[in-house]
């Protein structure tokens, strides 16, 4: 609403400064009250000299009575005034306290142009037109806040939902500062880094990497700052619940602000163990298949000749008493039971293994792998402790091909544990019901020389070997059987410990047997 009375620089005009010299309040009152006096004067002289002509006698009552009149005339017209005065001051006081308490929509008169104006009618314009300014700057705001409000829906929509895709890739991600603490990070991280905290932001990376104060000898992190350049690694990573060895790939990406210095590094780390594990089976089955077709020939080049040799043997041994000669030919038929037992082992691994699975209890076929290899413990003097659940849950299984790789895994722990002053061989179990797969662990452990570091990806491959009398089958053939059970089988040394622990995981198929 514009202000009348005032130009665009907010000023009084000439105009309006006219009006105000010639009626403002303070000449309407001067010029009204004047008038009021004279009036109320000259009625009261009139009224007197009527009065003491017709009553001489009472002039002193008549001057009494006209000091009443003007009295009260005076003090009429002082309330009048003051009421006349105080009127508007007391409306706008009101309509203050209204706009006070949020009511903007008000009526106020305003004197219209044409009009003479006083003192209070500008007071009155320039109120009408703070309220109008007031009224616009509220709606103004009224609507910023409506449009502030819907952005803020919006974008609290959005986070949720780059939450909810962060939160759901299946990957690790993390955000890390030059100071090396994460910024921010996804669920699958903490998983990865294997944090059991309740936050993971403010925490040193190569902390929950390493479990130290000192950085990552291969920190990707440092490079991708000093370069600008993104990096793409593999790393290694012992699972310490599973003892398995988990591998990742990880991407380093920079962050920059605006000026294009790098400020952040995004980690995205990817967990290809399985992948791996896919390439390694893949090599794993074309180098049966490879054997597989080898193992045929062995059996017809080699098993025929080693039946001659087992036959003129056990002839000649019969017929010669020469006790040097009879000791040969033992030596003879040993050799040829040992090349006869890797010509088996070559056609156990080859043929294909499609075992009929049904419900099963394995305690009986660890039990059994026990009492077949027990001559062996018992030459070792070996201490086994065996501790078996009371009950265990039902599982599929074929207990002839798994008692026949607890067998090799016995006997590969009683070649390992040879030169040990107190052998020991501990077998247990281990009933995970609370994870995504739920499974059985059949764990062996020995106190044996162990497993070099350098040797872990390459011991259940077929024909690698450390022992010097060993063939490299007997874990291959293990492995090989447990896959064929739908399960999973890991063989490690703990860091800084003696021996080994073999971990034979079956899932569950059933109730408790």
């Amino acid at each position: 609403m514009p202000l009348h009375g005032k130009d665009r620089s907010g000023k009084l005009s000439s105009k309006t400064q006219m009006h105000m010299k010639q009626t403002g309040l303070k000449y309407k009152f001067l010029i009204s009250g004047i008038a009021l006096v004279v009036i109320v004067v000259l009625t009261g002289l009139l009224l007197y000299n009527q009065l003491a002509d017709q009553y001489p006698q009472q002039r002193q009552l008549l001057l009494v009575l006209l000091a009443m009149f003007f009295m009260a005339s005076g003090i009429t017209a002082v309330i009048v005034f003051a009421h006349i005065m105080i009127k508007p001051v007391v409306e706008l006081t009101e309509k203050v306290d209204k706009i006070r308490q949020g009511q903007l929509d008000l009526d106020i008169h305003v004197a219209s142009e044409g009009q003479f104006i006083d003192e209070m009618d500008l007071l009155y314009r320039g109120f009408a037109h703070m309220v109008a300014s007031l009224k616009e700057n509220f709606h103004q705001l009224s609507r910023a806040k409506d449009q502030a409000e819907k952005f803020s829906r919006e974008l609290e929509k959005s986070k949720s939902r780059l939450e909810a895709i962060f939160n759901g890739i299946s990957d690790g991600v993390m955000i890390i500062d030059r100071d090396y603490k994460v910024v921010a990070h996804n669920r699958k991280m903490k998983s990865i880094l294997g944090f059991s905290g309740d936050r993971l932001i403010g925490e040193k990376c190569y902390q929950m990497c390493t479990g130290t104060e000192d950085k990552c000898g291969f920190c990707n992190a440092r490079r991708v700052f000093e370069t600008g350049q993104p990096i793409f690694t593999y790393c290694t990573k012992d699972d310490r619940e599973s003892c398995e060895e988990k591998v990742f790939e990880v991407h380093n990406f920079p962050l920059r602000n605006k000026d294009g210095e790098v400020t952040q590094i995004v980690e995205y780390v990817k967990d290809v163990t399985d992948a791996t594990r896919m390439r390694s089976n893949l090599e794993h089955a074309r180098r049966l298949a490879d054997i597989g077709t080898m193992a045929g020939k062995v059996a017809h080049e080699v098993r025929n000749p080693l039946n001659a040799i087992q036959g003129a043997a056990h002839y000649l041994k019969g017929e010669l008493d020469n006790e040097e000669a009879r000791n040969y030919i033992n030596l003879i038929q040993e050799q040829v039971e040992r090349v006869n037992g890797v010509t088996t082992q070559l056609l156990s691994l080859s043929k294909p293994m499609l075992p009929v699975l049904q419900p099963g209890n394995i305690m009986a076929a660890v039990e059994r792998a026990l009492q077949v290899t027990r001559p062996q413990l018992m030459a070792l003097k070996a201490n086994v402790v065996y501790k078996p659940p009371k009950t265990i849950p039902n599982l599929l299984i074929n207990e002839g091909q798994l008692e026949q790789a607890i067998i090799n895994i016995i006997l590969n722990a009683v070649e390992a544990m040879d030169e040990t002053d107190r052998p020991e061989l501990r077998i247990t179990y281990q009933i995970k019901e609370d994870v995504t797969t739920p499974h059985v662990e059949i764990i062996v452990e020995d106190n044996g020389v162990g497993l070099k570091e350098n040797s872990y990806d390459d011991i259940l491959k077929p024909f690698f070997t450390t022992k010097a009398k060993g063939t490299g089958l007997g874990l291959a053939i293990v492995k090989r059987i447990v896959d064929n059970h739908h399960g999973s089988f890991t063989l490690k040394s703990r860091p800084g410990e003696k021996g080994a622990r073999a971990v034979i995981r079956l899932p569950i198929g059933g109730g408790a047997a």
